[in-house]
């Protein structure tokens, strides 16, 4: 068996601005928002630009993050890995609540972690995504409602304005994709003011982010329109890098993968599985946004639909393949190549994902063998600026 992992992270940054009669009266410089617990859960299945399809407008209250700012710090110990406290003056302190379990923890210092249980006011149980393994004393910190799924009070519902900027753009020396959406909402008839905003793949009860406008919110009057462009940042672990057997005896699978069409890179679409076998399979890897056809070499299995189920929360998506005995010719030739292409688009059979060994590997006809991809994704928790 096999495995190879395909990582993503993501962040949205969004600007508002006010309009009068066709010009710009008031504009607001770009702000991050929190990407929520059911947006994470969206690109499953979600393509990346269909994530952010509406912008929902409301005037409620509630935040999206809480910092103290009465000096509460917060200390986690390697020691005790589970355990996070808030302190002051060098003695615990009251910070915590009963309601903050799920939520995201953030230290300043890279520590990240998801609460799990609450023991008091001034410890919590945690378990660690990143940062974990060293110290981390007396640091600024901040919890991240990512448990959030609406607005608290929606006014208005807004679809992307087809005369506008609608764009995805790639960034090659960051490794990121850009998309964007431009929201104009209709000529206001009375005074309103927007205090939240969210994005949504069309059902307002399960938003794929959120925030809090700053500010007390935006206040427009009559004929005035409110505009709303949002970019989601993709960044994506194209680096060519050598893949190791994972210890279970088949030594001989080891070579250099990477990622080779970045535009049709996504864990919610239709895969399909190829093993080379021509000596063609060998061709270096290409430029992530190299914009190629085809898997190289030639293609000895097309199996297609082989994600296995999608695990609430876990962000991410398993691929799987599983060849018994000597079905399909299998190491005629000897596998030179593995990777992934998107079915979406069957003209071209894109490659997104590719495996170059290196040496032949013959499969012979009393093993099986089973190929694993696995896509992960994160989101990128901002620090207190």
């Amino acid at each position: 068996m096999q495995t190879h992992a395909l990582n993503a992270r993501c962040t949205v940054s969004y600007r508002r601005e006010i309009l009068e009669d066709g010009k710009v009266v008031r504009s607001h410089r770009n702000r991050k928002n929190l990407i929520l617990d059911s947006g994470m859960d969206m690109i499953a299945t979600v393509w990346w630009h269909d994530l952010f399809q509406y912008c929902h407008l409301g005037n409620g209250t509630t935040p999206t993050k809480r910092t103290p700012g009465d000096g509460t710090l917060f200390r986690y110990l390697a020691a005790t890995p589970t355990q996070l406290r808030a302190r002051k003056d060098g003695v615990d302190t009251s910070f915590f609540a009963a309601s903050d379990v799920g939520r995201m923890m953030r230290l300043d210092s890279g520590l990240e972690c998801r609460i799990t249980g609450y023991t008091s006011a001034a410890v919590v149980t945690v378990h660690v995504t990143a940062g974990g393994g060293v110290d981390h004393v007396d640091q600024v910190g901040t919890i991240y409602h990512v448990e959030q799924t609406k607005l608290d009070n929606a006014l208005r519902q807004i679809s992307p304005d087809g005369s506008l900027d609608n764009s995805a753009a790639w960034d090659g020396p960051t490794s990121t994709w850009r998309y964007r959406h431009t929201f104009l909402g209709p000529v206001e008839t009375a005074n309103v003011a927007y205090t939240e905003i969210g994005w949504s793949n069309g059902d307002p009860n399960k938003l794929f982010g959120r925030d809090l406008i700053p500010g007390g919110g935006d206040a427009l009057t009559p004929n005035q329109r409110y505009r709303v462009v949002v970019d989601l940042y993709v960044t994506i672990d194209t680096a060519h890098h050598d893949v190791d057997a994972p210890g279970d005896g088949i030594a001989d699978l080891t070579g250099t993968a990477g990622v080779e069409d970045i535009a049709y890179f996504h864990p919610g679409r239709d895969w399909h599985l190829f093993l080379a076998s021509g000596a063609e399979a060998t061709t270096p890897l290409r430029d992530p946004a190299s914009d190629v056809y085809g898997p190289p070499g030639d293609v000895s299995d097309s199996t297609t639909n082989a994600h296995q189920p999608y695990v609430s929360g876990s962000y991410r998506c398993v691929l799987g393949w599983q060849f018994v005995g000597g079905e399909n010719g299998l190491g005629k030739n000897g596998i030179r190549a593995v990777g992934i292409w998107s079915g979406w688009y069957w003209y071209g059979n894109r490659c997104v994902y590719r495996v170059i060994l290196d040496a032949p590997f013959d499969k012979a006809p009393f093993f099986t063998l089973t190929i694993r991809f696995v896509f992960s994704w994160g989101r990128i928790l901002e620090p207190v600026s």
